[in-house]
């Protein structure tokens, strides 16, 4: 037999034979691994996304930028997974034009898709927005009818030392100064944290001017030779760029606090200010330069790394050195207080005793001096989220900001005292004057936004989590919190999107994913917002309660507000203001819990 007698061979056929058993299609994406490739796809998404939030801001990555990276990781999962059943029911192992081309035109398709859903439409600016295009900020947050006082931003100075590891003393330096000039009656300083945020950004000074409401902004530069200081400091009109007086000083640094006043001096003659016989600060007198060195180190690192405890313990060590080598640097005692608070918010095991050590130390600060601004900022905090005595709070706020009204941060802890003694309209203002003087102040834009929430000012709340997110857009506990203040004011697509772009790296985060349940119960999407919550193991009772509440679902909100009972939850404080349950007052079973407040 020659091959011409040979049958020719058919191809295979891509159809299965008769005989041949049918596979489900659950069988079929089994065979084509689509589970493992949609893990493996999220896997490096969450990969970049970790990436770019760490150095991203170091290479200059816009927040267009960093928001269309989001989205075209969102476009990309559909069309992976089409990639992987087309290849798994061919067994195919190389990509062809055709299927490039499809592709490319699902993910065009599905990239609108996400774009149209979630990117938000043109509205009104954000403060972002505001200073790059030259638009003053909301004036309902700025304007204070009970001043007509001057305003001025104190910038981080520059360090000239050839040690450039003494940054943190310059910028406690400058830190040092802006609490002198505030002190000086008729002259209001924007907040530190405001002012430091512009450090090396290369902004123009009417824009710095506009975001931080102030018209004259204090810069300069510092220069440390041994125990010597030269410090060069310039004051300029933020509107017009126009520098209006500079000067040298120069003193060793024994002499540091004397040089605070002198330079606070002359910005108030530079200014036409009448500062005669007053005096500007309360000044130790001498200090032993290593001691001083030691407390801006310590203050430094305790502003830095606040969510740390490492970091918190490492402070206090300087602090406390500090003060041992100059006792009259009461100061350092204030700020190690205030460290040792934070520590106690961050080691629940010794919490109670970080608590009564800090209380000791601040009630020894304020016994040897009752005009001690920090003790007594830090006094008013304890007694009014600690000691729920709000009227001691209330003296002592009062107090601290009449030695200086700019302190941002204490008129947000203010606002919050006047507001659990009921008085609304008090809190309301003093929050927004909070705003107003702390623009870059994320811990007063965050008390000032829990006091708008609380009080039901959901504009208010809105603005200050825009501020926030403007100053760190991966903060996904704000950008949540946005989504709430949406969802409140009924703007549920809104809502819905800023909350899927808070979850999609924070998956796991439970306050995240417990808030964002909220926002999607009170959309009206059901399925999704129990499906949220089915992935908080534990914790969060009353945002979860919160959750079930929009879902009609009494036993579990009692369920879970009977475990935030016996845990101590913090959000029961306020849950006559919780906007999810304050109207669940009068349901049967619900009464025992308002009966805390």
């Amino acid at each position: 037999m020659n091959q011409l007698d040979t049958p020719p061979r058919q191809p295979e056929s891509a159809e299965s034979s008769p005989d041949e058993p049918q596979l489900s299609w659950w069988e079929r994406m089994q065979e084509a691994a689509m589970w493992k490739w949609a893990a493996a796809y999220w896997a490096v998404s969450w990969l970049v996304l970790r990436i770019e939030a760490i150095i991203g801001k170091n290479i200059g990555i816009t927040d267009e930028v960093r928001e269309m990276l989001t989205y075209a990781l969102i476009a990309g999962l559909p069309f992976v997974l089409a990639f992987a059943w087309y290849h798994g029911e061919r067994k195919l192992t190389k990509v062809s034009l055709g299927e490039f081309a499809i592709i490319g035109l699902l993910a065009v398709i599905t990239f609108g898709f996400f774009r149209q859903r979630y990117v938000a439409p043109d509205s009104e600016p954000t403060t972002l927005d505001r200073v790059a295009n030259g638009i003053a900020p909301n004036a309902q947050f700025v304007n204070d009818p009970a001043t007509n006082a001057a305003r001025i931003a104190v910038l981080p100075l520059k360090n000239l030392s050839t040690d450039q590891k003494q940054q943190f003393f310059s910028d406690g330096l400058a830190e040092d100064i802006a609490i002198a000039v505030a002190r000086i009656p008729g002259l209001r300083v924007a907040a530190r944290t405001s002012s430091f945020a512009f450090r090396d950004a290369h902004v123009p000074a009417d824009s710095i001017g506009r975001a931080l409401s102030v018209e004259h902004l204090l810069e300069g530069s510092v220069r440390k030779v041994g125990e010597d200081l030269r410090i060069t400091v310039s004051l300029i009109e933020a509107a017009n760029n126009m520098q209006l007086w500079s000067e040298s000083f120069v003193k060793n640094a024994e002499e540091v606090y004397a040089l605070h006043e002198e330079i606070a001096r002359a910005v108030a003659k530079a200014l036409q200010l009448d500062v005669k016989g007053k005096n500007v600060i309360s000044s130790p007198g001498r200090v032993k330069p290593k001691a001083y060195a030691l407390l801006l180190e310590g203050r430094d690192v305790m502003m830095s790394n606040r969510s740390e405890a490492d970091s918190l313990r490492r402070a206090i060590q300087l602090l406390q050195q500090a003060y041992e080598q100059d006792p009259s640097l009461l100061i350092a005692r204030s700020h190690e207080a205030s460290a040792t608070y934070a520590l106690a918010h961050r080691e629940l095991d010794n919490r109670d005793s970080l608590l009564q050590l800090a209380k000791a130390l601040n009630e020894a600060v304020l016994e040897e001096n009752p005009d001690e601004l920090t003790a007594l900022a830090t006094a008013g905090y304890y007694a009014a989220f600690i000691d729920q005595d709000y009227e001691l709070a209330d003296s002592l706020f009062s107090r601290s900001l009449q030695l200086d009204p700019s302190r941002a941060l204490s008129r947000a802890n203010y606002s919050f005292s006047l507001m659990r003694q009921g008085n609304a309209e008090r809190a309301l203002e003093e929050a927004r004057k909070a705003i107003a003087l702390g623009p870059a102040d994320m811990s007063a834009q965050h008390m000032a936004a829990f006091v708008f929430f609380n009080l039901q000012d959901f504009e208010g709340a809105q603005y200050a989590c825009e501020n926030i997110l403007r100053l760190d857009p991966s903060n996904a506990s704000f950008r949540v919190s946005l989504a709430s203040c949406y969802s409140y004011l009924d703007k549920h697509i809104d809502a819905t999107r800023e909350a899927d772009l808070a979850i999609l790296p924070n998956a796991f985060d439970p306050e995240v994913v417990a808030t964002a349940a909220v926002v999607h119960a009170r959309a009206g999407n059901e399925l999704l917002a129990r499906s949220l919550l089915n992935r908080v193991d534990g914790g969060q009772h009353v945002l979860r309660a919160g959750a079930y509440a929009a879902l009609g679902d009494t036993a579990r909100v009692i369920a879970l507000l009977d475990s935030a009972q016996q845990v101590g939850d913090r959000h029961l404080v306020v849950l006559d203001r919780d906007p999810a349950l304050r109207n669940w007052r009068e349901v049967p079973g619900m009464e025992r819990f308002f009966s805390v407040q």
